[in-house]
Protein backbone atom coordinates (compact mmCIF):
# COMPACT_ATOMS: atom_id res chain seq x y z
CA UNK A 1 0.00 0.00 0.00
CA UNK A 2 1.31 3.19 -1.28
CA UNK A 3 0.05 6.76 0.72
CA UNK A 4 0.10 9.97 -0.71
CA UNK A 5 -1.02 13.23 1.53
CA UNK A 6 -2.87 15.40 -0.59
CA UNK A 7 -4.19 18.68 0.11
CA UNK A 8 -6.30 17.89 3.69
CA UNK A 9 -6.26 13.91 2.32
CA UNK A 10 -4.96 11.17 2.50
CA UNK A 11 -4.97 8.95 -0.54
CA UNK A 12 -3.84 5.09 -0.19
CA UNK A 13 -3.57 2.98 -3.75
CA UNK A 14 -2.65 -0.94 -3.30
CA UNK A 15 -2.79 -3.72 -5.89
CA UNK A 16 -4.59 -6.99 -5.11
CA UNK A 17 -5.25 -9.83 -7.51
CA UNK A 18 -4.10 -7.70 -10.56
CA UNK A 19 -6.12 -4.22 -9.79
CA UNK A 20 -5.65 -1.29 -8.46
CA UNK A 21 -7.86 0.04 -6.07
CA UNK A 22 -7.89 3.48 -3.80
CA UNK A 23 -8.72 5.07 -1.07
CA UNK A 24 -9.13 8.55 0.11
CA UNK A 25 -8.92 8.74 4.21
CA UNK A 26 -9.98 5.55 4.56
CA UNK A 27 -13.26 5.36 2.52
CA UNK A 28 -13.00 3.24 -0.64
CA UNK A 29 -13.75 4.59 -4.12
CA UNK A 30 -16.47 2.22 -5.31
CA UNK A 31 -14.22 1.56 -8.81
CA UNK A 32 -11.01 -0.50 -9.63
CA UNK A 33 -7.81 0.59 -11.97
CA UNK A 34 -6.10 -1.82 -14.64
CA UNK A 35 -3.28 0.74 -14.12
CA UNK A 36 -1.67 2.58 -10.94
CA UNK A 37 -1.50 6.15 -11.77
CA UNK A 38 -5.16 5.94 -13.33
CA UNK A 39 -5.96 5.05 -9.37
CA UNK A 40 -4.12 7.85 -8.15
CA UNK A 41 -5.40 10.52 -10.63
CA UNK A 42 -8.64 9.18 -9.49
CA UNK A 43 -8.18 9.95 -5.45
CA UNK A 44 -6.69 12.73 -6.39
CA UNK A 45 -9.78 14.40 -8.20
CA UNK A 46 -11.36 12.96 -5.32
CA UNK A 47 -9.35 14.53 -2.59
CA UNK A 48 -9.72 17.82 -4.35
CA UNK A 49 -13.31 17.26 -4.84
CA UNK A 50 -13.81 16.86 -1.20
CA UNK A 51 -11.35 20.18 -0.46
CA UNK A 52 -14.12 22.61 -2.53
CA UNK A 53 -16.62 24.43 -0.61
CA UNK A 54 -19.90 23.12 -1.29
CA UNK A 55 -21.11 26.56 -2.46
CA UNK A 56 -18.45 26.59 -5.14
CA UNK A 57 -19.70 23.14 -6.91
CA UNK A 58 -21.97 24.07 -9.88
CA UNK A 59 -25.72 23.72 -9.39
CA UNK A 60 -26.72 21.25 -12.02
CA UNK A 61 -26.44 22.73 -15.19
CA UNK A 62 -23.43 24.76 -14.47
CA UNK A 63 -24.54 27.67 -12.64
CA UNK A 64 -23.87 28.60 -9.58
CA UNK A 65 -25.64 30.52 -7.18
CA UNK A 66 -23.87 33.47 -6.77
CA UNK A 67 -23.77 34.27 -10.98
CA UNK A 68 -25.74 36.49 -12.75
CA UNK A 69 -27.29 33.30 -14.62
CA UNK A 70 -29.03 32.20 -11.55
CA UNK A 71 -31.16 35.24 -11.00
CA UNK A 72 -32.20 35.96 -14.71
CA UNK A 73 -35.32 33.83 -16.06
CA UNK A 74 -35.49 31.96 -18.48
CA UNK A 75 -35.50 32.70 -21.62
CA UNK A 76 -38.92 32.69 -23.30
CA UNK A 77 -39.72 29.66 -25.62
CA UNK A 78 -38.83 30.53 -29.44
CA UNK A 79 -41.80 31.97 -31.76
CA UNK A 80 -43.68 33.22 -28.13
CA UNK A 81 -43.29 36.69 -26.35
CA UNK A 82 -43.21 37.05 -22.60
CA UNK A 83 -46.11 38.42 -21.23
Amino acid sequence: MITFRVGMHDVQVWMKDGRWYVSVDGTELSIWYKVQADAWTAGVIEADRLDRPAEAAPAPGGVTSGSPAAASPPPAPAGRRPR
